[in-house]
C-alpha cells in the first residue's frame, strides 16, 4: 500500500489505522515533509518513508515503480495530497474594504489545481499502470465537500477539488475492465494544521465554520481516514467511480431554523 501525502493531518491517521488493521502490509509513506514522515515511522515501527513532490510525475511514477519491482504488486493507493485555501474573490457587502492582495488571484487557481489536480492525476496515472499487472487494485483521492456546495471564498479550492471528482470518475471508467477500482473522498472541515484558522477556538470564522456544518461539529481526521480505509479494502470491490461526502451534512442537508 501507498499512501502519498501521509505526513499530514488524515494521512498520519490513516497511517497510523492501516498499521493496525493491517500488520502485515508493506506500508509506503510518501509526502513533501520529510522529517515528519521520518517521525511517523518511527512512532509506527514499520513502514518506509520517501520524500517526494507529487506534482513531479517522475518522483511518483518512482515511488510506484519501486514499489512494485520490490514487493511484485501494488494493491491500494490512496493520495491525501492538497492544501486548504480560502480567499475572498472580491470585495462584497459584507466585506467592503479587502485588503489590497489578499483577494483570490489566477495565482492562487494555479496553485490549487497543481497541489490538488495535478498530484492526484500523477498518483492514478502510475498507480493503476502498476496495478493493471496484478490483476487490479484500489486507489482513492480525495476531494472536498466545497466541489459539491457553493461555499464563498473557496472559489480556487472548489474548481480543483471539484476536478479531481470528475477525474476519478473518468479514470475509473478507463480502468474497470482492468480491475482497477478508483472513487473519492469529500471531507468537510477537519481539525488538522492546515485548518487551523478555520477550527480552532471560538474565534468568528470557526464559529462561522461550524455552523456550516448540520452535525455542528468539525471531522476529526479519524473520520475521513475511515472513509479513506474503507475504499482501499478489497471487500468493496463491486464499488468504483464513487464520491463520497464525508461532511457531516454539509453538501446535503439544509436545515430549518
Amino acid at each position: 500500500m501507498i499512501l502519498f501525502g501521509a505526513s499530514g493531518g488524515i494521512g498520519s491517521a490513516l497511517s497510523r489505522s492501516l498499521a493496525q488493521t493491517h500488520p502485515k502490509a508493506h506500508l509506503i509513506f510518501a509526502a513533501d515533509d520529510g522529517q515528519a514522515l521520518e517521525a511517523l515511522v518511527g512512532s509506527l515501527g514499520k513502514g518506509e518513508a520517501h520524500k517526494i513532490d507529487a506534482t513531479k510525475g517522475e518522483q511518483v511514477q518512482n515511488v510506484v515503480e519501486g514499489a512494485l519491482l520490490k514487493y511484485g504488486r501494488l494493491d491500494a493507493v490512496a493520495s491525501m495530497v492538497g492544501n486548504v485555501m480560502m480567499k475572498p474573490s472580491t470585495g462584497s457587502p459584507e466585506e467592503p474594504r479587502v485588503p489590497q492582495g489578499s483577494t483570490s488571484s489566477i495565482t492562487d487557481l494555479e496553485d490549487a489545481l497543481r497541489i490538488n489536480l495535478y498530484t492526484s492525476f500523477n498518483v492514478v496515472q502510475y498507480s493503476a499502470k502498476a496495478m493493471q499487472k496484478n490483476g487490479g487494485g484500489s486507489i482513492v483521492l480525495t476531494s472536498a465537500a466545497v466541489a459539491e456546495r457553493g461555499v464563498p471564498h473557496f472559489e480556487a479550492l472548489s474548481a480543483a477539488k471539484a476536478g479531481v471528482e470528475g477525474m476519478a470518475r473518468s479514470f475509473a471508467a478507463s480502468y474497470v475492465r482492468q480491475g482497477v477500482r478508483i472513487n473519492c473522498v469529500l471531507p468537510g472541515l477537519t481539525r488538522t494544521k492546515q485548518t487551523e484558522g478555520l477550527t480552532r477556538g471560538e474565534s468568528r470564522p470557526a464559529a462561522t465554520s461550524k455552523q456550516m456544518h448540520p452535525v455542528k461539529h468539525f471531522a476529526d481526521p479519524a473520520d475521513i481516514a475511515a472513509a479513506l480505509e474503507f475504499f482501499m479494502d478489497p471487500r468493496t470491490d463491486f464499488i468504483t467511480g464513487q464520491c463520497l461526502a464525508v461532511d457531516g451534512g454539509l453538501s446535503s442537508l439544509t436545515l430549518q431554523n
